[in-house]
């Protein structure tokens, strides 16, 4: 099931949007920090940040602000 739809769209800067899935991806790199170093951090498996990156899955509950 793909949950990509308006509703994931993060508006950042103006007119340019991303969904949750690169948001979460390039805050992550930006930060130069693993899935997994991430994963840990939230109290996640890693597989969980994987399929948040790659659009497959969407957090249940918001997970707030992670100090990474």
């Amino acid at each position: 099931m793909d949950f990509k739809s308006h509703y994931d769209k993060i508006n950042i800067r103006g007119d340019m949007m991303i969904t949750f899935a690169e948001r979460l991806k390039a805050e992550r790199k930006k930060n130069n920090i693993t899935q997994t170093q991430l994963a840990e951090k939230l109290y996640l498996d890693r597989s969980s940040i994987s399929k948040y990156e790659s659009g497959k899955q969407i957090p249940e509950t918001q997970i707030g602000r992670a100090h990474v």
